[in-house]
Order: C-alpha cells, then sequence, then structure tokens
C-alpha cells in the first residue's frame, strides 16, 4: 500500500490524505465482501440465539420453524467462512479480461515479431497497426468498469521532449501533445516525463493537485506497490485540454543487462473518475507495457536488418 513521503507544507497534507483514501479504497474492495459476510455470520447467530441455544442442549426435538432457522445459520456461517478460506475459482471480471488481453497480445506479439509482413509494409508501419490494436485491447482491461483511454508517447531521436504517437477511439488526447523529458527532479514537466526518467510507474490520482507519486513493487505476488515522495508539474494539451482526473504512466523499456534498460516511451492510461487505479492496476500495466517494448524493440530490429540489407545491395 502507499507510504507517507515525509514533506513539509501543503504537499505532506495532501500525500497523507491520499494515503488514507487510497488504504481506504484498496481495503474496501480487497476485504469488504469478507466484513460483510462475518457480519452477517454474527448477527444472525445473536438474532437467533434463544431458538438455537435450546436446539444445541437437545432440550427438545425443532419443529419446521427452528429447523429453518438452523439451515439459515449454518449456511449463513457457512458462507462467511468460504469466503475466507474456500479455494474460489471464480475470477473477477477484470481478471477476466486482463487474462484474455493478454492471450490475444502475446499471440500478436508472436505474429509481429516473426512474420515480416508484405513488401509494402515497413517495421514503423507494422508497429503503428500493433500499437492501435494493443491500445484498445489494453484499455478494456485496466481499471474495472471505468472508461480508460490509452495513449502512447514515443521519444523521436535528438529531441528531449516525448511525443504522443498512438491514442485510443474516442479519447480526447491531442495530437500535437508534447512533454518535455526533465534533466532532473526540478525541472517542470507531467507524470509521463517523470515515468521516462525515473522508468518508473507514476501515478497522478488527481489531476488538480498536480502531484504525481513514482511507485515501486515491493511485494510481489501481493499486489503492492510502495510511493516516494511526489513529484510536482502538470504539462496542458495544446488546443483543446484533456478532460481527465487521474493518469497512469508507464515507461514502456526493455532490459538489456541485469540492471539496464532501455526506454522507448511512455504508455499512458487515463480515466475521468477519481483516483480509479489501484495496485492491480499498476500490476497490469506493467505487464503491458513490457508487452509494447518487446514490440518497439523487434521493429528497430526489422528496421535496422532491412537497412543492413540495403546497403549490401
Amino acid at each position: 500500500m502507499p507510504t507517507v513521503p515525509i514533506e513539509g507544507g501543503k504537499t505532506a497534507f495532501r500525500s497523507l490524505l491520499w494515503w488514507c483514501w487510497k488504504n481506504f479504497q484498496i481495503l474496501a474492495r480487497s476485504h469488504l465482501s469478507h466484513v460483510f459476510a462475518l457480519f452477517l455470520g454474527v448477527a444472525v447467530v445473536i438474532r437467533e440465539w434463544e431458538h438455537l441455544v435450546p436446539i444445541a442442549k437437545l432440550e427438545h426435538f425443532p419443529n419446521r420453524y427452528e429447523v429453518l432457522i438452523v439451515v439459515l445459520t449454518l449456511g449463513t456461517i457457512g458462507g462467511a467462512l468460504w469466503e475466507f478460506f474456500g479455494n474460489k475459482l471464480s475470477m473477477a471480471p477484470q481478471e477476466t479480461r486482463f487474462v484474455a488481453a493478454m492471450r490475444t497480445l502475446l499471440i500478436e506479439l508472436e505474429k509481429f515479431t516473426y512474420n515480416r509482413g508484405t513488401q509494402s509494409e515497413s517495421p514503423e508501419e507494422r508497429l503503428v497497426a500493433f500499437t492501435d490494436g494493443f491500445i484498445a485491447a489494453t484499455s478494456e482491461a485496466m481499471c474495472g468498469k471505468k472508461t480508460v483511454h490509452a495513449g502512447f508517447m514515443w521519444h523521436p531521436k535528438d529531441t528531449n521532449v516525448l511525443k504522443l504517437s498512438n491514442w485510443s477511439k474516442d479519447s480526447d488526447y491531442s495530437k500535437d501533445l508534447e512533454i518535455p523529458i526533465p534533466d532532473s527532479d526540478e525541472d517542470l514537466t507531467g507524470p509521463a516525463g517523470r515515468a521516462y526518467r525515473k522508468l518508473k510507474v507514476v501515478y497522478m490520482p488527481l489531476r488538480r493537485w498536480k502531484l504525481s507519486w513514482p511507485l515501486d513493487l515491493v511485494q510481489n505476488g501481493k499486489e503492492r506497490y510502495k510511493s516516494k515522495s511526489p513529484c510536482e508539474g502538470w504539462v496542458e494539451a495544446p488546443n483543446s485540454p484533456q478532460d481527465l482526473r487521474s493518469v497512469l504512466c508507464l515507461p514502456v523499456a526493455l532490459h538489456t543487462g541485469t540492471k539496464e534498460r532501455q526506454s522507448f516511451g511512455v504508455l499512458n492510461y487515463s480515466t475521468r473518475s477519481l483516483d480509479p487505479f489501484v495496485d492491480r492496476d499498476f500490476m497490469m500495466g506493467e505487464c503491458f507495457s513490457s508487452i509494447l517494448a518487446q514490440a518497439t524493440a523487434a521493429a528497430q530490429m526489422q528496421r535496422d536488418a532491412a537497412q543492413r540489407k540495403d546497403t549490401e545491395k
């Protein structure tokens, strides 16, 4: 869960406020059904205590009404125990969408990597088509029932900005959007620029605050992320600003060594809902960004191979 960064002034207060809200949100989503089941079990036992005690002591044979009470009580308690200890095989709708999206993307990644396409298609054109399908599939899988828009920003060579190249259908992303890549934490930029520079997941829960938190996975397998001290800054889109409240930015980078990573750009997920992303979304987003990084690296290798072949001719 997020931790409170120790800083002064308004930043510390907003960090504490977000920490309290996010922990309550995660607790409610993760354990509300367990608490509700336990409460119902205890309430039923208290409500029917006068009927259950004589039956438990075998003072008399229960009538039909008392049999119904026993069945309902045992059923409620059994349901509560099943919530806590049962081996439930059902999947949440978001988990189902994530698994389906990952299956589709991995198949498409295989096709993209090994199928060179027609001679009229360049690796860049094939990458654009892959990224468009990728954005459509992943934006449907993120953040439960909330409407999520996605966009990919890449780093053009010999520039110090991120430029938007792909965005989801019906979104209000500006095609001229550019985000400065900062040289330090003091430079003005948005969460996408921070994610690119730090190579970390960066989350802005409320755009109005203009605060974003870099996140690290600290408990792998338990979906627990730890927040760092927040970064300030936001860059408005040209022409008409985006109508959004929360933004999740993930670096699209490929491991080239044990600690080295080659960065290609940033994957953005935005929504008009208030702070809807949780640890599960952060982990899903990292999986998605890894697939896009592999596709981008494959496109670059194909382009380089084609250039070498042309040079040899």
